[in-house]
């Protein structure tokens, strides 16, 4: 009887290790999932942030090609007279 009952407790004692074992994995695996999910998300934003720089950046390129437009194709501006009156001297 008594070898049964040693037997059993042994089966306890191999049980719990394993379960321990078990649980503790599985809890290095969720820190391992955590840290992966801490390094996506700086990873978003830092694109995030790269994303609203490039965004200024076009806008501010959109505004500068726009008045650069503006000014060859306004008639009405100095450099543009300039230019006639050259012209007109080279007649």
């Amino acid at each position: 009887m008594e070898a049964l009952f040693f037997g059993i407790g042994i089966g306890i004692v191999g049980m719990s290790a394993a379960a321990w074992g078990m649980f503790d994995r599985w809890v290095e695996h969720k820190e391992k999932l955590a840290e992966k999910d801490d390094v996506a998300s700086q990873k978003i934003a830092a694109l995030s942030s790269e994303n609203e720089q490039l965004s200024q950046h076009i806008i501010a390129m959109h505004d500068r090609v726009a008045m650069l437009e503006r000014i060859a194709t306004d008639r009405e501006t100095s450099s543009a007279k300039l230019s006639d009156e050259i012209e007109n001297l080279r007649s």
